[in-house]
Protein backbone atom coordinates (compact mmCIF):
# COMPACT_ATOMS: atom_id res chain seq x y z
CA UNK A 1 0.00 0.00 0.00
CA UNK A 2 3.15 2.06 -0.01
CA UNK A 3 3.49 3.94 -3.07
CA UNK A 4 6.25 6.53 -2.58
CA UNK A 5 9.46 4.27 -3.04
CA UNK A 6 11.43 5.54 -0.35
CA UNK A 7 8.12 4.96 2.09
CA UNK A 8 7.96 1.42 0.79
CA UNK A 9 12.00 1.02 1.57
CA UNK A 10 11.39 2.14 5.10
CA UNK A 11 8.71 0.36 5.87
CA UNK A 12 10.18 -2.71 4.52
CA UNK A 13 13.53 -2.01 6.08
CA UNK A 14 11.30 -1.85 9.24
CA UNK A 15 10.53 -5.96 9.06
CA UNK A 16 12.71 -8.63 10.02
CA UNK A 17 14.67 -10.64 8.13
CA UNK A 18 12.53 -14.07 9.14
CA UNK A 19 9.71 -11.99 8.26
CA UNK A 20 10.49 -10.62 5.46
CA UNK A 21 11.21 -14.39 3.73
CA UNK A 22 8.20 -15.37 5.00
CA UNK A 23 6.68 -12.68 3.38
CA UNK A 24 7.94 -13.60 -0.20
CA UNK A 25 7.30 -16.74 -0.02
CA UNK A 26 3.65 -16.34 0.99
CA UNK A 27 3.70 -13.85 -2.10
CA UNK A 28 5.03 -16.25 -4.38
CA UNK A 29 3.17 -18.92 -3.36
CA UNK A 30 -0.35 -16.71 -3.47
CA UNK A 31 0.68 -15.80 -7.30
CA UNK A 32 0.79 -19.67 -8.68
CA UNK A 33 -2.62 -19.91 -6.76
CA UNK A 34 -4.30 -16.84 -8.38
CA UNK A 35 -2.62 -17.19 -11.78
CA UNK A 36 -1.97 -21.06 -12.69
CA UNK A 37 -2.57 -20.94 -15.95
CA UNK A 38 -0.24 -17.48 -16.38
CA UNK A 39 2.21 -18.22 -14.55
CA UNK A 40 4.66 -16.96 -18.01
CA UNK A 41 2.94 -13.65 -17.54
CA UNK A 42 4.05 -12.88 -13.82
CA UNK A 43 7.62 -14.85 -13.93
CA UNK A 44 9.76 -11.67 -13.25
CA UNK A 45 7.69 -11.22 -10.01
CA UNK A 46 7.70 -15.18 -9.33
CA UNK A 47 11.55 -14.78 -9.92
CA UNK A 48 11.64 -12.13 -7.13
CA UNK A 49 9.44 -13.35 -4.56
CA UNK A 50 10.70 -17.07 -5.21
CA UNK A 51 14.35 -15.50 -4.44
CA UNK A 52 13.67 -13.85 -1.83
CA UNK A 53 11.48 -16.50 -0.22
CA UNK A 54 14.13 -18.31 0.31
CA UNK A 55 12.14 -21.20 -1.98
CA UNK A 56 15.27 -22.13 -3.96
CA UNK A 57 14.49 -25.14 -6.55
CA UNK A 58 11.00 -22.74 -7.65
CA UNK A 59 13.90 -19.67 -7.74
CA UNK A 60 16.44 -21.20 -10.06
CA UNK A 61 13.29 -22.07 -12.30
CA UNK A 62 11.99 -18.89 -12.67
CA UNK A 63 14.85 -16.52 -12.43
CA UNK A 64 16.08 -18.70 -15.43
CA UNK A 65 12.70 -18.54 -17.12
CA UNK A 66 13.45 -14.09 -16.19
CA UNK A 67 16.70 -14.39 -17.62
CA UNK A 68 15.50 -15.83 -20.81
CA UNK A 69 12.72 -13.64 -21.44
CA UNK A 70 14.42 -10.60 -20.92
CA UNK A 71 17.28 -11.92 -23.41
CA UNK A 72 14.63 -12.54 -25.89
CA UNK A 73 14.08 -8.57 -25.66
CA UNK A 74 17.95 -7.84 -25.66
CA UNK A 75 17.12 -6.09 -22.12
CA UNK A 76 21.09 -7.63 -21.54
CA UNK A 77 21.91 -6.45 -18.06
CA UNK A 78 18.69 -7.66 -16.86
CA UNK A 79 18.86 -11.10 -17.96
CA UNK A 80 22.79 -11.22 -16.91
CA UNK A 81 21.66 -10.38 -13.36
CA UNK A 82 18.63 -13.12 -14.05
CA UNK A 83 20.73 -15.85 -14.68
CA UNK A 84 23.04 -14.70 -11.92
CA UNK A 85 20.16 -15.28 -9.42
CA UNK A 86 19.27 -18.87 -10.61
CA UNK A 87 23.11 -19.85 -10.10
CA UNK A 88 23.10 -17.98 -6.55
CA UNK A 89 19.72 -19.99 -6.05
CA UNK A 90 21.07 -23.08 -7.16
CA UNK A 91 24.04 -22.84 -5.20
CA UNK A 92 21.38 -23.63 -1.72
CA UNK A 93 20.27 -26.70 -3.42
CA UNK A 94 22.23 -30.44 -2.73
CA UNK A 95 24.98 -30.76 -5.14
CA UNK A 96 23.65 -33.64 -7.59
CA UNK A 97 24.37 -34.47 -11.15
CA UNK A 98 21.46 -32.91 -11.94
CA UNK A 99 22.38 -29.97 -10.31
CA UNK A 100 25.84 -29.71 -12.05
CA UNK A 101 24.10 -30.51 -14.98
CA UNK A 102 21.90 -27.65 -14.94
CA UNK A 103 24.61 -25.20 -13.19
CA UNK A 104 26.73 -25.62 -16.35
CA UNK A 105 23.32 -25.40 -18.94
CA UNK A 106 22.79 -22.17 -16.57
CA UNK A 107 25.90 -20.13 -16.79
CA UNK A 108 25.92 -21.40 -20.28
CA UNK A 109 22.81 -18.88 -20.46
CA UNK A 110 24.32 -16.34 -18.33
CA UNK A 111 27.59 -15.90 -21.23
CA UNK A 112 25.13 -14.59 -24.08
CA UNK A 113 24.07 -11.60 -22.49
CA UNK A 114 27.53 -10.80 -20.32
CA UNK A 115 28.98 -11.25 -23.63
CA UNK A 116 27.29 -8.22 -25.08
CA UNK A 117 27.71 -6.49 -21.83
CA UNK A 118 31.84 -6.79 -22.18
CA UNK A 119 31.52 -8.10 -18.68
CA UNK A 120 34.45 -10.57 -19.33
CA UNK A 121 35.40 -11.48 -16.03
CA UNK A 122 32.06 -12.85 -15.33
CA UNK A 123 31.82 -14.69 -18.84
CA UNK A 124 35.24 -16.33 -17.45
CA UNK A 125 34.32 -17.43 -14.25
CA UNK A 126 31.46 -18.86 -15.55
CA UNK A 127 32.84 -20.42 -18.27
CA UNK A 128 35.81 -22.20 -16.02
CA UNK A 129 33.20 -23.49 -13.09
CA UNK A 130 31.22 -24.96 -16.20
CA UNK A 131 33.78 -26.70 -17.35
CA UNK A 132 35.08 -27.72 -14.30
CA UNK A 133 31.32 -29.44 -13.09
CA UNK A 134 31.28 -30.98 -17.01
CA UNK A 135 34.76 -32.45 -16.45
CA UNK A 136 33.33 -33.72 -12.82
CA UNK A 137 30.45 -35.08 -14.63
CA UNK A 138 32.47 -36.72 -17.38
CA UNK A 139 29.99 -34.72 -19.53
CA UNK A 140 31.68 -35.02 -23.14
CA UNK A 141 28.82 -32.99 -24.66
CA UNK A 142 28.61 -30.33 -22.59
CA UNK A 143 31.82 -29.79 -22.32
CA UNK A 144 32.17 -29.55 -26.04
CA UNK A 145 29.75 -26.43 -25.84
CA UNK A 146 31.65 -25.12 -23.17
CA UNK A 147 35.35 -25.29 -24.83
CA UNK A 148 33.29 -23.82 -27.97
CA UNK A 149 32.48 -20.86 -26.33
CA UNK A 150 35.92 -20.48 -24.31
CA UNK A 151 37.36 -20.34 -27.28
CA UNK A 152 34.93 -17.49 -28.19
CA UNK A 153 35.99 -15.75 -25.01
CA UNK A 154 39.66 -16.45 -25.46
CA UNK A 155 39.60 -14.75 -28.86
CA UNK A 156 37.43 -11.79 -27.60
CA UNK A 157 39.75 -11.36 -24.86
CA UNK A 158 42.80 -11.92 -27.46
CA UNK A 159 44.07 -15.07 -25.26
CA UNK A 160 44.91 -16.47 -28.94
CA UNK A 161 46.67 -19.73 -28.31
CA UNK A 162 43.65 -20.64 -25.37
CA UNK A 163 41.19 -19.75 -28.12
CA UNK A 164 43.35 -22.41 -30.68
CA UNK A 165 43.12 -24.99 -27.88
CA UNK A 166 40.04 -24.72 -26.82
CA UNK A 167 38.16 -24.59 -30.02
CA UNK A 168 40.08 -27.31 -31.57
CA UNK A 169 39.46 -29.65 -28.39
CA UNK A 170 35.48 -28.72 -28.89
CA UNK A 171 35.95 -30.06 -32.67
CA UNK A 172 37.44 -33.33 -31.57
CA UNK A 173 34.94 -34.04 -28.66
CA UNK A 174 31.72 -32.95 -31.88
CA UNK A 175 32.96 -35.57 -33.97
CA UNK A 176 33.61 -38.59 -31.30
CA UNK A 177 29.68 -37.74 -29.85
CA UNK A 178 28.95 -37.07 -33.44
CA UNK A 179 26.82 -33.46 -32.69
CA UNK A 180 26.23 -31.91 -35.25
CA UNK A 181 25.45 -28.71 -33.61
CA UNK A 182 28.33 -28.71 -31.62
CA UNK A 183 30.32 -29.32 -34.64
CA UNK A 184 28.87 -26.46 -36.34
CA UNK A 185 29.55 -24.06 -33.54
CA UNK A 186 33.21 -25.07 -33.04
CA UNK A 187 33.87 -25.12 -36.60
CA UNK A 188 32.48 -21.47 -36.48
CA UNK A 189 34.65 -20.29 -33.73
CA UNK A 190 37.28 -22.22 -34.80
CA UNK A 191 37.18 -20.05 -38.40
CA UNK A 192 37.15 -16.94 -36.45
CA UNK A 193 40.13 -17.57 -34.10
CA UNK A 194 42.11 -18.62 -37.08
CA UNK A 195 40.98 -15.18 -39.15
CA UNK A 196 42.31 -13.57 -35.90
CA UNK A 197 45.41 -15.12 -36.04
CA UNK A 198 45.84 -14.31 -39.38
CA UNK A 199 45.64 -18.06 -40.98
CA UNK A 200 42.74 -17.05 -43.86
CA UNK A 201 43.43 -20.17 -45.74
CA UNK A 202 42.70 -22.40 -42.88
CA UNK A 203 39.37 -20.16 -41.57
CA UNK A 204 38.39 -20.08 -45.12
CA UNK A 205 38.22 -23.98 -45.05
CA UNK A 206 36.43 -24.43 -41.55
CA UNK A 207 33.74 -21.52 -42.29
CA UNK A 208 33.39 -23.09 -46.16
CA UNK A 209 32.60 -26.58 -44.08
CA UNK A 210 29.81 -24.62 -42.15
CA UNK A 211 28.40 -23.18 -45.26
CA UNK A 212 27.64 -26.51 -46.83
CA UNK A 213 26.64 -28.01 -43.86
CA UNK A 214 24.17 -25.24 -43.43
CA UNK A 215 21.60 -24.99 -46.45
CA UNK A 216 18.01 -24.99 -46.87
CA UNK A 217 16.26 -25.02 -43.18
CA UNK A 218 19.50 -25.45 -41.22
CA UNK A 219 20.44 -22.02 -42.56
CA UNK A 220 17.58 -20.55 -40.39
CA UNK A 221 18.52 -22.28 -36.89
CA UNK A 222 20.01 -20.40 -34.25
CA UNK A 223 22.08 -23.12 -32.47
CA UNK A 224 21.96 -21.48 -29.17
CA UNK A 225 23.81 -18.75 -30.52
CA UNK A 226 22.68 -14.56 -31.29
CA UNK A 227 22.51 -14.94 -35.18
CA UNK A 228 22.19 -18.13 -37.50
CA UNK A 229 25.71 -19.31 -37.63
CA UNK A 230 25.18 -19.86 -41.38
CA UNK A 231 24.53 -16.10 -41.68
CA UNK A 232 27.66 -15.84 -39.31
CA UNK A 233 29.89 -17.97 -41.20
CA UNK A 234 28.88 -16.47 -44.51
CA UNK A 235 29.86 -13.53 -43.04
CA UNK A 236 33.57 -14.18 -41.62
CA UNK A 237 34.26 -16.68 -44.76
CA UNK A 238 33.70 -13.78 -47.34
CA UNK A 239 36.03 -11.59 -44.92
CA UNK A 240 38.68 -14.68 -45.39
CA UNK A 241 38.18 -14.59 -48.91
CA UNK A 242 39.06 -11.21 -49.32
CA UNK A 243 41.79 -11.51 -47.66
CA UNK A 244 42.79 -13.80 -49.67
CA UNK A 245 41.81 -11.90 -52.67
CA UNK A 246 39.29 -14.08 -53.39
CA UNK A 247 36.55 -11.32 -54.31
CA UNK A 248 34.33 -12.92 -56.86
CA UNK A 249 33.45 -15.72 -54.30
CA UNK A 250 33.58 -13.39 -51.38
CA UNK A 251 30.80 -11.17 -52.74
CA UNK A 252 28.61 -14.62 -53.89
CA UNK A 253 29.04 -15.87 -50.15
CA UNK A 254 28.12 -12.85 -48.73
CA UNK A 255 25.08 -12.09 -51.01
CA UNK A 256 23.84 -15.55 -49.79
CA UNK A 257 24.02 -14.49 -46.36
CA UNK A 258 22.18 -11.17 -46.49
CA UNK A 259 19.60 -13.22 -49.01
CA UNK A 260 19.13 -15.63 -45.72
CA UNK A 261 18.84 -12.68 -43.43
CA UNK A 262 16.36 -10.50 -45.39
CA UNK A 263 14.21 -14.00 -45.55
Amino acid sequence: TFKHALTHEVAYGSLLQERRVGLHARIAKAIEALYPDRLTEHVDRLAHHAFEGHIWSEAVSYCRQAGARAYERSAYAEAAAAFQRAIDALAHLPETPESARLGIDIRLELRHPATLLRQFDKVSEGLREAERLARLLSDARRLGWVLSFLAEHYRLVHELCDALRAAEHAMKIATTVADHDLRVVANLYLGQVCWTRGDYQAAARHLRANVEALQGDLSRRLLGLAGPPSIISRGWLARSLAELGEFAEGITIASDGLRIAEQ
